[in-house]
């Protein structure tokens, strides 16, 4: 639209998210942004490594860590001139002599001479930028916890200890004497809440172990019962079934192949026969045989 402000436009996505303000916001507001971001990740890249440093040396949970630094983030342009040597050269040199009388009682002549030097004058310029984000000042404050004895009852660290830990945040961070602080103070930490969610995670632990047990005891008791439901139904089976009629007589090679066979798998091979054949038969007969076995597995 011709004339129309972008002030006056709002873009939305389809979220109804107000897009308007990332195009139209103030650059100055997200470069400030940006240098707060540098400073912030500044500060956890030390906070971080320092937490590793001491958790490695006293253990895990007896330490904090709290890190601050200053940034400054202007940005400055020094220009020099210089101009040497200290004795200056001389380019060219020029001389001129004029002629001059005056009457009086006595002629006399007089003459001047003026002289006209160059000199060679060196120029130096030098241009310097001071460095993008300098950093003002780094504070980090550390809070130590004491130990315990074999009684539980809770010790100060020694003066040469904290001594210890401080020069070691020191070197780790590269603190700078003038510009920079660092304090390294003994507390005794409240560990209750530490304990309370031990013995939480202890029971919670407790509790998956005692439910993956009832299940592997209740599959076992499922496989079990199944065990003696199919036994109960190779028993009736069995009852029901006619006997298998003698068969007849066979060669040598045949009677010797069945030596070989045990009873029980003959017996198990013709109970299969016997069942589906019987099944095919009388399927009204084996359906109410079902019916009858599950009512008395329920009762």
């Amino acid at each position: 639209v011709e004339g129309l402000k972008p002030s006056y436009v709002t873009l939305v996505d389809t979220y109804g998210n107000d897009l308007s303000q990332v195009i139209h916001k103030d650059p100055l507001l997200g470069m400030r942004s940006d240098q707060m971001k540098i400073q912030r990740q500044y500060e956890i890249e030390l906070r971080t490594r320092l937490d590793k440093m001491l958790s490695e040396v006293l253990g895990p949970g007896n330490s904090i860590v709290d890190v601050s630094v200053a940034m400054d983030f202007t940005q400055s342009s020094t220009t020099e001139r210089t101009y040497g040597p200290a004795e200056p050269l001389v380019r060219s040199e020029e001389s001129e002599e004029s002629a001059g009388g005056t009457v009086d009682t006595i002629q006399t002549e007089s003459s001047a001479t003026r002289t006209t030097s160059n000199y060679e004058i060196n120029e130096k310029i030098t241009n310097s930028v001071e460095e993008f984000g300098d950093i003002e000042r780094i504070t980090v404050s550390v809070m130590i916890n004491g130990r315990y004895d074999e009684d539980g009852q809770y010790e100060h660290r020694s003066t040469q200890e904290l001594q210890d830990i401080e020069e070691s945040v020191r070197k780790a961070v590269g603190i700078v004497d003038n510009r920079d602080q660092v304090s390294v103070v003994p507390f005794q930490f409240d560990i209750s809440v530490l304990d309370l969610e031990k013995e939480r995670l202890d029971a919670q632990k407790r509790d998956e172990y005692i439910r993956k047990g009832l299940q592997w005891l209740l599959m076992a008791v499922a496989g079990i019962a199944f065990i003696f439901v199919l036994r109960s139904v190779f028993h009736s089976l069995d009852l029901l079934l006619p006997k298998p009629k003698p068969k007849p007589a066979i060669d040598i090679e045949a009677e010797a192949i069945e030596e070989e066979i045990s009873a029980e798998a003959q017996r198990r091979g013709q109970m299969l026969d016997q069942v589906s054949r019987f099944t095919k038969e009388k399927p009204a007969n084996v359906a109410s045989l079902l019916n009858t076995w599950l009512i008395e597995e329920k009762e």
